[in-house]
């Protein structure tokens, strides 16, 4: 006998689907295993090769498999044709067959060479099958979903892509962002093909000087039945910085006093010009403008740190449009 020997299987599959894996067993360990797929069989032999993966060993005899990647579209009722070319290592029956399982005629066939012709007919023969089997999947889409994060002017901005890794189209579905599991937004996405990737960008956020936990979900709201459920979203921990501008300090000495109220107090006659980062400092209030009710607070600052006792009742520190901001130090 010889150490090598090949095995055939036909199958009719009775749905569309698509093929994943081939699967066998083997009498001995190997030294050698080819897998194909052919699209035809004319009872003499295989043709139109639709896949093929070659030069595989297993250390054992058993039961094993290999991927079919990328997967192979099947139709129903369209003939599909598993083929393994077995080399064993030593023992002298390197085809395994099934006697104990059902078997057909005209299904599954032998050979000791490939050759055309060469192939015998196992369930009529021998009453048995060749041990050679065929894993399918029904097509489904499989969105997934990636993102960048961009930092400007005190704001990050969540970018996505998201795209279809499935083997069949994604309806429409949404798209969402959370921050620290809280759902910020939703933008639309379109029906995607496979392969087929749509981008996105959401609305910036401020960035205030704390730490973010932004996650992006692909169909967020589970519109799309797909292969894998579980890869929809992607999490990222932000960072936000400080601003490193101290709140009140318009004079840029890293400090805040009553010559700050006084910078304010004259910008407000127009008898000095303030740039943005003299603005964002100024605006103690964080009403959105520079005007004497922040020179005010200034001066309550001087002699009321905390704003208990002072005119405004509200310390210089005293909102979250704060917190990207240095915080108030006494000169």
């Amino acid at each position: 006998g010889s150490t090598t020997g090949w095995g055939l299987v036909k199958y009719n599959p009775a749905y569309d689907t698509r093929a994943t894996r081939v699967e066998f067993w083997t009498t001995d360990a190997t030294t050698n295993v080819d897998v194909y797929l052919y699209d035809n069989w004319d009872g003499t032999q295989p043709s139109t090769l639709l896949w093929q993966s070659t030069g595989h060993s297993f250390p054992e005899a058993g039961y094993h498999g290999v991927p079919v990647s990328p997967t192979v579209p099947l139709t129903a009722g369209n003939d599909v044709i598993a083929v393994v070319k077995f080399t064993n290592n030593s023992f002298t029956s390197p085809v395994p067959v099934d006697v104990l399982g059902p078997h057909e005629t005209g299904h599954t066939f032998f050979s000791c060479n490939g050759a055309t012709g060469s192939w015998t007919d196992v369930g009529t023969a021998l009453s048995c099958d060749v041990a050679i089997r065929l894993r399918t999947t029904t097509p489904a889409p499989d969105l997934v979903v990636s993102k960048s994060i961009e930092f400007s002017n005190g704001n990050f901005t969540v970018s996505y892509n998201v795209t279809n890794n499935g083997t069949a189209a994604a309806n429409a579905s949404t798209t969402c962002k959370y921050l620290n599991g809280a759902l910020m937004e939703e933008r639309y996405c379109p029906p995607l093909a496979p392969g087929q990737s749509h981008v996105g960008t959401f609305d910036p956020e401020p960035c205030l000087n704390t730490t973010f936990n932004v996650t992006v979900c692909a169909d967020n709201h589970h519109n799309v039945t797909e292969s894998n459920e579980m890869n929809n979203c992607e999490l990222n921990i932000v960072d936000c910085p400080a601003s490193g501008l101290m709140e009140g300090d318009v004079t840029g000495d890293d400090c805040v006093n009553i010559i700050d109220a006084m910078f304010i107090a004259q910008f407000d006659v127009l008898l000095r010009t303030f740039n943005a980062d003299q603005l964002e400092c100024g605006d103690t209030t964080d009403e959105g403008d520079v005007n004497v009710v922040d020179a005010m607070h200034i001066a309550q600052y001087e002699v009321d740190n905390d704003g208990t006792s002072g005119i405004l009742h509200k310390p210089l520190w005293q909102s979250p449009d704060d917190n990207h901001m240095v915080t108030p130090a006494p000169c």
